[in-house]
């Protein structure tokens, strides 16, 4: 009898199974890990802009606007506000005021949603409470 000195057909299939099942499974976490990278590199872009954004649907907010869009850098935020409560602004508290006091404004706390033109998985809303004057 002759003996064998190689690998069977068999074998270097399996071995190429396995090999490539391998490399599959590495380039399934690699691709994983890249999209995790991306995104959050867009949410710290977001936290980033979130003062400044922030400040400028305040400015929006008391100049009377309810929705818009801001551009800061390359990205467009959508906004838009919604009125969740108004509390009048007391003169004085003291007991001797009576339930007629004058009244100088009002404060209006409304709900923001965020959205980023740019990915839509990208939303978020906060609370901004802003003092309106009553002659506005």
């Amino acid at each position: 009898m002759i003996k064998q000195a190689g690998l069977t057909l068999i074998e270097v299939l399996i071995a190429s199974m396995i090999l490539f099942m391998a490399l599959g499974l590495i380039g399934t976490i690699f691709q994983q890990s890249f999209n995790t990278q991306r995104q959050a590199q867009k949410y710290i872009s977001v936290a980033k802009d979130y003062s400044n954004l922030q400040s400028r649907i305040r400015y929006e907010l008391s100049a009377g606007e309810a929705t818009g869009q801001i551009l800061i850098g390359t990205t467009v935020y959508t906004w838009k506000a919604t009125l969740i409560e108004k509390a009048p602004e007391r003169t004085n508290q003291s007991p001797e005021m009576s339930e007629n006091d004058v009244v100088f404004g009002m404060l209006h706390l409304f709900l923001i949603n965020v959205s980023v033109e740019a990915n839509s998985s990208l939303n978020f809303e906060f609370k901004q409470a802003i003092w309106l004057s009553n002659t506005d």
